[in-house]
């Protein structure tokens, strides 16, 4: 498939008469199953995500379940996130070669896989046996959750119009935080305070992400008719569109908001508990706050989503987020070590997820438009998997910088302090959207 067809890049060369009267024969078509696609992407993603949550809320209960400390809990997730380095060669090429259909498939088997270890680990004749399982349990829904994740841009780049591309990706996307936000707010209700209750958890949870799986077997490869432009055109064959990203300096302040979006995120979510516990609130309140904080950033996302596929003003909203998201952390801090008020921890964890969840995909978009005609799971996978090493290093730097007593507020502070660095980077962000002047252009050609 021609990939040069209408771009003005380096890259490319414009259109042949010929080649644009055969773009104007075939009229894009948006195909109403468009929809059963994207919810099935949001399934497959959630029920992975489901799991990431569990213990965020109850961390302390579930270490006396497994006679442990609340570290090897936490390490867990750290497992997770380690376990995207190695996936992302055959994700990617999964995705680039095979399409959707199959990557979802397979994310979904990886899934089940990895939550049914995770129940079954109380089976383990030993305390260390149990955590050992839970440990390979969290790799390999780990290893799978970047081709969950990473199914989200091609699904919204090869099934939606330009007017509509954010918006899917942005509810497709949000299944990540809204399936942790779920498996935190589930937690501290069965549990109860009651170690006895974690095994109970890990299998309510366990069904619930196996159910939500089967949406992989919505997910089609493409529509019978191309959605837009750059649909059509494809994209680059995939070892050559690995080579070409990582030159592209734009892209990676791009990886760089969005993967700090999320990790600040993801640190306050696995350490939920850890946070505010220590100056004397409840399981109830951070798992409460965890929520608060995904709810903002669900809203939000949904309603910055559909602005932005009508202005396409990506790149002014990717900076204004990351200034508030900075402003919300400060706001944070305030309120779990100076104020210490538990309405106050909920606005601020509100704000925060109101600062960075849409961000997430933001930069997914941006990526794939600053680098186009790369495939897109190539440089959401890239992004994704930054995103997991910059969370893996501040949960360390997080526990690293606790207090004896457990207070972590040298963790906020360094948090603060890195989103400092990723506002000034975004200013630098300033490249044309190849995918949007595409289409643009073709809408002038074929007139």
């Amino acid at each position: 498939m021609n990939t040069s067809d209408f771009l003005t890049t380096a890259d490319a060369t414009p259109a042949t008469a010929p080649e644009l009267e055969e773009q104007r024969s075939v009229p894009f078509k948006l195909e109403v199953w468009r929809f059963f696609v994207a919810l099935g992407v949001f399934l497959v993603i959630f029920g992975n995500n489901i799991l990431f949550g569990t213990f965020g809320a109850v961390t302390p209960t579930t270490a006396l379940r497994y006679g442990t400390d609340s570290w090897a809990i936490n390490m867990l997730n750290l497992i997770n996130c380690a376990a995207y380095f190695p996936s992302i060669w055959p994700t990617t090429w999964l995705l680039d070669t095979h399409g959707l259909r199959p990557g979802m498939i397979v994310a979904a088997l990886g899934t089940f896989v990895g939550g049914l270890l995770r129940w079954l680990s109380f089976l383990g004749p030993t305390s260390s046996a149990k955590i050992a399982m839970l440990g390979v349990g969290s790799f390999i829904c780990g290893f799978f959750g970047l081709l969950c994740q990473d199914g989200s841009t091609k699904a919204a780049a090869h099934w939606f119009s330009g007017e509509g591309r954010l918006t899917a990706n942005a509810v497709m996307s949000i299944a990540t935080p809204l399936g942790v936000a779920v498996g935190q707010f589930l937690g501290p209700l069965i549990v109860n305070g009651d170690p006895n209750n974690v095994d109970l958890l890990n299998f309510i949870m366990f069904v619930l992400s196996s159910v939500c799986c089967l949406g992989a077997f919505l997910v089609f490869n493409n529509p019978a008719s191309p959605p837009s432009a750059s649909a059509k055109q494809g994209t680059l064959e995939y070892r050559e569109g690995l080579r070409k990203i990582f030159g592209n300096g734009h892209f990676w302040i791009a990886v760089l908001v969005g993967g700090t979006a999320i990790a600040t995120t993801g640190t306050m979510s696995t350490y939920a508990s850890n946070y505010v516990t220590p100056y004397g609130y409840t399981e109830d309140v951070a798992g409460n706050s965890a929520i608060a904080m995904f709810i903002g950033g669900i809203v939000t996302a949904m309603v910055i989503s559909r602005i932005l596929d009508k202005t396409k003003a990506h790149i002014p909203a990717m900076k204004i987020l990351s200034a508030f998201l900075l402003v919300s952390l400060v706001v944070f801090y305030v309120a779990v070590v100076v104020l210490k008020q538990d309405w106050l921890v909920y606005i601020s964890c509100a704000l925060c997820g109101m600062g960075s969840f849409p961000n997430l995909a933001i930069a997914l978009e941006l990526c794939a438009e600053s680098t186009y005609p790369i495939a897109e799971a190539t440089s959401s996978g890239v992004l994704l998997v930054v995103t997991q090493v910059l969370t893996i290093l501040t949960l360390f730097l997080t526990n690293a910088l606790s207090e004896p007593d457990g207070k972590m507020w040298k963790s906020i502070i360094m948090l603060i302090v890195v989103n400092v660095i990723t506002v000034i980077a975004a200013m630098f962000y300033n490249t044309p959207n190849r995918r949007i002047e595409l289409e643009k252009r073709y809408e002038i050609e074929t007139k």
